[in-house]
């Protein structure tokens, strides 16, 4: 069923699924948290596509946010996520706070994003800025594709099924993101948001 429900999943949202690790991609000593962060985010102020909302997570102890996101048809995600700097760039860490389907129906997918993460796994993104604009790239599994037939030996990785796993340790991922950051193929995926005014 959850395989089913993996390769289902990209189908909807256009093909697009982002590069997971099985360890975070933070240390305690990496975790910053900016306030102008907070809030609701969309990609267009007059019709939005896509909602992303950023709150206070007072039960995490990695000092994390909470993280919605809503697309238009009311597909939603809910997510931890750690805001860490990594050099001089910052990345956010996100990971799943929910389970992506209800526990009496599997079929009945609640938190629909979150079925990216069908074991506990952890995504980066890169934020290049935080301002009159939120500035996110995202990762994109086939672009990595193409990125570790240039590099095979940068990260380790678990492929099944086509489907590529990073494997590598906390410390190796950071050294991992810090030398290949700039590297388009690793974070293609650019999203231009705007602050929604309440």
């Amino acid at each position: 069923m959850k395989k089913i429900l993996f390769y289902a999943i990209p189908i909807l949202l256009g093909g697009c699924v982002p590069i997971l690790s099985v360890n975070p991609f933070f240390t305690d000593l990496d975790v910053v948290f900016e306030e102008k962060l907070l809030g609701a985010w969309v990609d267009d102020i007059n019709d939005p596509d896509m909602t992303w909302m950023f709150s206070r997570n007072e039960e995490d102890p990695n000092n994390a946010y909470q993280l919605s996101i809503i697309n238009r048809e009311g597909d939603k995600g809910s997510f931890n996520a750690v805001l860490m700097k990594l050099g001089s760039n910052l990345f956010l860490d996100i990971y799943p706070n929910k389970e992506p389907w209800d526990e009496e129906d599997p079929n009945n997918i609640k938190f629909i994003f979150n079925a990216f993460f069908l074991i506990p796994t952890h995504s980066i993104i890169k934020v290049d800025s935080i301002g009159q604009q939120l500035l996110l790239k995202l990762t994109q599994d086939e672009e990595f594709e193409e990125f570790i037939k240039d590099y095979p030996d940068a990260i380790q990785y678990a492929d099944n099924e086509n489907v590529k796993v990073l494997t590598a340790s906390t410390k190796e991922l950071q050294a991992f993101i810090k030398k290949y950051s700039d590297d388009d193929r690793l974070f293609p995926d650019e999203n231009k948001l705007v602050r929604k005014e309440e």
